[in-house]
């Protein structure tokens, strides 16, 4: 039996992961894990440290990262090649450039102009509302 563990955030999310990307993705090798992705909020940072572990250690490192919208749920997005990782680079660039230090403001638009080549995941809110109802007509008994 395999695991793979498709959201980590390390220290270079603001305040908000405590351990190095190279520690997680040691720690997954340890646990036996057969991959790993590095979903930092608003950043790429970590994902050059993560990877040279990752091959050094045998275990498949996913380079992705949490996109925090002002204007939508957040969106874990998994770019599927180098092209869609440069575009990906990007969005997060005009997101930094629009924002003060340690700050990246994101629209859902932005995402749609970026977004070829990537897999995206939402991320739930932690109070459901009724943005994410099903239709009637799809609603269980």
């Amino acid at each position: 039996m395999s695991y793979e563990e498709l959201q980590v955030t390390s220290n270079f999310s603001f305040r908000l992961g405590g351990s190095h990307p190279e520690e997680l993705v040691d720690t997954a090798a340890d646990l036996g894990y057969t991959a790993i992705a590095l979903t930092d909020r608003n950043t790429f940072a970590g994902v050059v440290r993560a990877y040279v572990v990752a091959k050094d250690r045998g275990i498949k490192f996913i380079p992705a990262v949490r996109l925090d919208l002002l204007d939508g749920p957040s969106l874990l997005a998994y770019p599927t090649d180098q092209a869609a990782y440069s575009r990906l680079s990007g969005l997060l660039t005009l997101g930094n450039l629009r924002a003060e230090k340690e700050k990246c403001f994101l629209h859902k638009q932005d995402v749609y102009e970026y977004a070829e080549g990537s897999i995206f995941v939402i991320i739930p809110p932690e109070k459901i509302t009724a943005d994410f109802e099903l239709p009637k007509k799809l609603k269980t008994r």
